[in-house]
C-alpha cells in the first residue's frame, strides 16, 4: 500500500470554539449584569427601601415586622438583639430591587444565544453560535439560588461591620446622607407625619434626600455584591443543573437499553392450536427454517 496516499491531514484546530468570550457575549454580560443587575437595580432599590423602611405610612408595619421577627428569633437564640432583626429586614428590603430585576434578566438569559449572535453580527465577530449555546443556560431557579446566596452574604457582611466597626458604619451612612443634603441644598430633617401607638401625630423626620443618601451608602455595597454573586453564583448553579440533567438523561437511556426486549404479540388470528396449546406461528416457522438450514 502506498503510504504517501494514506497520510491523513491533521485535524483542523477548533479556533473559534477555543477562544474566550465573543464581543457580543461580553457586551451582553455588561448590559445584563452591569446594567440590569447593577445600575438599574441600584436605582430601583433606593426608593423601594425608602418606601418600606422610612415612609410614614409603611414604617409602623416595618417596625412591627422587626419586633415580630425579634420575638421569634429570641425563642431560638435568647441573647439575640433587636438590631439583628432590623438588619435582616433591612437586608431584605435592599434585595427587593434586585428581585424585581430577575424577570428581565431571566428573559435575557433564555434568549441569550439569539441576542449574542445578533450582537456578534453587528460587531463583526465571527464566533459561531455553537460556542454560545455550549455554555450552561441560566434559569430562573439558578438566579433565585444566587439571590438567596447574596442575601446571606450581604446580611453576614452588615452584621460583621456592625460588630467590628459599628460607629464607622453609622458614621458612613450619616455622612453620605448629610453630604447629599448639602449637595442638593436640602435639610436633613423636617416636620412630618408620624404614627405613634397607632395615632397620627407630627414630629421631626428625616428628609427623603437624607434617607436616600443613607440607604445608598449601604446599597452601593449590597448591589455590587449581589450583582457579582448573581453572575458567578448563577452560572455555577446553572452548570450544576446542566450536570444533573445530563446524568438523568444518561440514566434514562441506560434503563431503556437494559429493559428486556419483548417479542411483538401476534394477532389472535395468527394463533393456532397445536397439541392442545397455543403457539405462535411466526416463531414455529422461524424455528423450522433454522432447523432445515442446519
Amino acid at each position: 500500500m502506498n503510504q504517501e496516499n494514506t497520510v491523513q491531514k491533521p485535524p483542523e484546530p477548533a479556533l473559534e470554539l477555543a477562544k474566550g468570550k465573543s464581543k457580543g457575549e461580553k457586551l451582553f454580560d455588561r448590559a445584563v449584569y452591569g446594567g440590569l443587575a447593577g445600575a438599574v437595580t441600584f436605582a430601583i432599590t433606593v426608593p423601594v427601601t425608602y418606601l418600606l423602611k422610612y415612609h410614614w405610612k409603611v414604617k409602623p408595619h416595618f417596625d412591627a415586622a422587626v419586633d415580630g421577627l425579634h420575638r421569634g428569633m429570641t425563642k431560638v437564640f435568647p441573647a439575640m438583639g433587636r438590631k439583628t432583626a432590623d438588619t435582616a429586614l433591612t437586608t431584605l428590603a435592599l434585595m427587593q430591587g434586585g428581585n424585581l430585576m430577575l424577570l428581565p434578566i431571566a428573559w435575557a438569559e433564555k434568549h441569550k444565544a439569539k441576542i449574542v449572535s445578533g450582537l456578534n453580527v453587528m460587531l463583526g465577530d465571527k464566533t459561531p453560535p455553537e460556542q454560545i449555546e455550549q455554555a450552561p443556560q441560566q434559569t430562573m431557579w439558578s438566579l433565585v439560588q444566587s439571590r438567596l446566596m447574596a442575601f446571606g452574604a450581604v446580611f453576614a457582611t452588615l452584621k460583621g461591620a456592625e460588630a467590628v466597626i459599628p460607629k464607622t458604619l453609622n458614621t458612613l451612612e450619616d455622612e453620605v446622607g448629610t453630604q447629599m443634603c448639602k449637595l442638593l441644598e436640602k435639610p436633613v430633617a423636617r416636620m412630618g407625619p408620624v404614627i405613634e401607638n397607632g395615632k397620627l401625630t407630627t414630629g421631626m423626620v428625616p428628609t427623603k434626600t437624607y434617607a436616600f443618601g443613607k440607604i445608598g451608602a449601604l446599597d452601593v455595597f449590597a448591589t455590587a455584591a449581589a450583582a457579582t454573586l448573581l453572575y458567578v453564583g448563577g452560572h455555577f448553579f446553572a452548570r450544576k443543573q446542566a450536570e444533573k440533567k445530563a446524568v438523568r438523561a444518561e440514566s434514562k437511556t441506560a434503563k431503556r437499553l437494559e429493559a428486556p426486549v419483548m417479542l411483538d404479540e401476534a394477532p389472535k388470528a395468527n394463533l393456532t392450536q397445536v397439541a392442545g396449546e397455543k403457539q405462535y406461528q411466526g416463531v414455529v416457522a422461524s424455528a423450522t427454517r433454522e432447523a432445515q438450514l442446519s
